[in-house]
């Protein structure tokens, strides 16, 4: 924790530019636009799976999903509405296990957010929830949160052109975890804004209470590690337009239950692949 503390203060991000890059160069900045509006479509590929010591840790695929979303600059921040949600399953197992997230997916549809947004990004809070949702489905939420915040990078103070780099630190949650979370960005030449991303995750030994977790569960993580990368295309209003983004992880963890219980110490495998693209 006091390691993490040093590198970027709970629900802050830390911006380092590493190289400014080739000229001409500029400044980015989100402004507020009341037209500003894109529709994305989200593609989900997880497979996870939580082992106990020496069991097989390899990541089991669960039903891909699709969801559709309205993206709109606010003088707020950024507004999120969910306009469609599917499984997209692939074989019988899948199937199955298709049909029993349908009626959770429903409850999606038409629910909305706040992403709070500086001109130079996000500033470390999550979209806000919306409610009424079950436990299970604020799981999807959760999902879909990260996924809007990786759609909104931090932008460096400096200007900058082609060939750029810089790096943001920021401490985030995934399913009640605490992790430390490093991406470095490139910006590429091309039209628009075109980023390359590389992600590092490291969790944080914090003590985990949720609303996704039952009532009375704590998760502490022991150690682990999380690799990804990625690609995003920004317009020129700084809306996404297109991205690819895998992560693989594996974390320690024990849980306890409600008190008298035996902890339970676990491993968590992650793979997952999002890829978004616009709708019309």
């Amino acid at each position: 924790m006091a390691e993490a503390d040093a590198r970027v203060t709970g629900g802050g991000v830390r911006v380092d530019l590493v190289s400014p890059g080739a000229e001409p160069r500029r400044s980015l900045r989100y402004l507020a636009s009341a037209v500003a509006q894109v529709k994305l479509q989200l593609d989900y590929e997880v497979a996870m799976v939580q082992t106990t010591r020496g069991d097989d840790p390899s990541a089991r695929p669960v039903p891909a999903l699709s969801l559709d979303v309205t993206l709109s600059r606010e003088a707020t921040g950024l507004g999120l509405t969910v306009d469609g949600a599917r499984a997209t399953p692939d074989g019988d197992a899948e199937k199955l296990l298709a049909e029993e997230v349908a009626p959770l997916l429903k409850q999606l549809v038409g629910k909305s957010g706040t992403l709070a947004l500086s001109e130079r990004g996000v500033t470390g809070t999550s979209v806000t929830r919306p409610g009424g949702l079950e436990r299970e489905v604020l799981q999807i939420w959760s999902s879909l949160d990260e996924t809007t915040r990786d759609l909104v990078p931090p932008l460096p103070e400096e200007a900058i052109g082609v060939g750029a780099r810089w790096r943001a630190v920021q401490r985030l949650r995934r399913g009640g975890l605490p992790l430390l979370r490093t991406v470095e960005y490139e910006l590429l030449a091309g039209k628009g804004v075109p980023l390359k991303l590389v992600v590092k995750e490291q969790p944080i030994a914090d003590k985990a209470q949720d609303p996704l977790m039952p009532e009375g569960m704590s998760v502490t993580a022991r150690g682990g590690v999380g690799e990804g990368t990625g690609t995003l295309e920004l317009d020129g209003e700084l809306l996404p337009r297109a991205a690819s983004l895998s992560l693989d992880s594996l974390t320690e963890i024990t849980i306890a239950g409600p008190p008298g219980g035996a902890p339970l110490e676990t491993m968590l495998r992650l793979k997952q692949t999002v890829r978004v693209k616009a709708r019309p």
